[in-house]
Order: structure tokens, then sequence, then C-alpha cells
């Protein structure tokens, strides 16, 4: 198992990049559009920075789910599908 977004994990923020971006770098996935397009997104949204037109929106949507899905399980199943949902459509955009 890996460690994931805490102190000591083997993804968790470095320097300026959250957990996200350190991911992206790690598996050298930085010059895919869509990805680093996500991980701007993820980052404005985890530690503030520069703002994301997208973030407002998708922070809704993720507060929604969060009051309606009080299981963790349940709630990564649904905030994936809003992710998976938005990497497509960055990924149509760009194509």
């Amino acid at each position: 198992a890996l460690g994931f977004d805490f102190d000591g994990a083997q993804f968790t923020h470095v320097g300026a990049r959250v957990s996200f971006e350190v991911l992206l770098a790690s598996f050298d996935l930085e010059k895919h559009a869509a990805l680093k397009r996500l991980g701007d997104l993820v980052h404005y949204l985890d530690v503030g920075g520069i703002p994301v037109a997208e973030a407002p929106g998708i922070e809704a949507l993720l507060r929604v789910a969060q009051q309606r899905q009080p299981d963790d399980d349940k709630l990564l199943n649904e905030a994936t599908r809003v992710f998976d949902d938005l990497h497509l459509a960055f990924s149509t955009a760009l194509a």
C-alpha cells in the first residue's frame, strides 16, 4: 500500500506542489494538458493560489456531495465521477 496525502506519505505535498501534482510529476504525466489542468484545479481547491475558472462549481458540487454522502467510500465514488467527467471534458476541449 502507498501512503497518500499525510505527513511522511510517499505521495504528499512537496514544496509548492499538492499531492495530485506530486503524483503527476512522479509518473511523468505533467505533459498531458488535461491532467495538468486538473492539477491546477486541485491545487487551487487545496491550497489556493492562481484562481481556476471551474473551481467555484466543482467546490459547490463536492460540498453538496459531502452533505449527501456521510459514508467516505460512497463520497469517494461520487467525487471520482466528478473528476473523471471533468478530465474527459478537459481532454475533449483540448483535442
